[in-house]
């Protein structure tokens, strides 16, 4: 069965390398191909239009997809539209199991009133700053040469393979949501980290916590995000 992963904001397919070699005897894992965000577009139209085409590539018979259950889940703004995406597939028929939130939220509420006001700030810049961002990434690599760790490298690379338009427009999606979290046809799992600062862990409600650990899960603690995704897909 398919686990579909969707990655944060400034991250690429890459964010999810560790899950998908360490889960693989229980579960696909898919990274999804990020489309286009559109000028304008809300988080959740946007969530949508990515659940439409996670269902034709997968389970629209007419394509020939003979899939008909899965499980959903992603990182930060991955988290904040996996659930979206699996309350379209359950609709259109597909057995969605549970959704995995990794360091994530599950409604616009929970975004700290600080974050929002500096990402608000970061949206009135030139582009949000991302070709800042792109040239920061750049020079860690430069300087820090081999004695970067695999990881680091890996986020890094992430950032500067993100387009800058793209990271723009979900920036500005995520500072324009407002929505409370809703209920869904399935389980929702959530996984944080105490020492997490984009999303601090105290303004949203977890089922479990990782001790000191920030905010890309994924990569900085991955035996527990995989023990936790393996424990409830088991």
């Amino acid at each position: 069965m398919k686990l579909f992963l969707f990655p944060g904001l400034g991250c690429t397919e890459d964010l999810f390398v560790l899950q998908k070699q360490a889960l693989s005897d229980v579960v696909d894992v898919v990274v999804p191909k990020w489309i286009e965000p559109q000028r304008g577009e809300t988080l959740k139209e946007f969530a949508l239009r990515w659940a439409e085409e996670v269902y034709k590539q997968y389970f629209d018979p007419e394509n020939g997809a003979a899939e008909n259950a899965c499980y959903v889940g992603g990182l930060s703004f991955g988290g904040m539209v996996s659930p979206i995406i699996g309350g379209y597939l359950a609709e259109r028929g597909v057995d969605v199991r549970g959704c995995f939130l990794l360091a994530s939220i599950r409604g616009g509420t929970e975004i700290p009133p600080v974050s929002r006001a500096i990402w608000k700030f970061s949206c009135w810049l030139p582009n949000g700053n991302w070709d800042l961002v792109k040239l920061w990434a750049r020079y860690q690599i430069w300087v820090r040469g081999k004695r970067i760790t695999f990881l680091a490298q890996n986020l890094l690379t992430q950032l500067i393979d993100s387009p800058v338009q793209r990271s723009y427009y979900v920036l500005r999606m995520i500072c324009a949501w407002h929505d409370q979290p809703v209920d869904y046809p399935f389980p929702i799992w959530h996984l944080h980290g105490s020492a997490d600062r984009l999303l601090p862990v105290r303004y949203t409600h977890p089922d479990e916590i990782v001790k000191g650990a920030g905010h890309v899960l994924a990569l900085l603690c991955p035996e527990e995000v995989n023990r936790f995704i393996r424990q409830r897909i088991s």
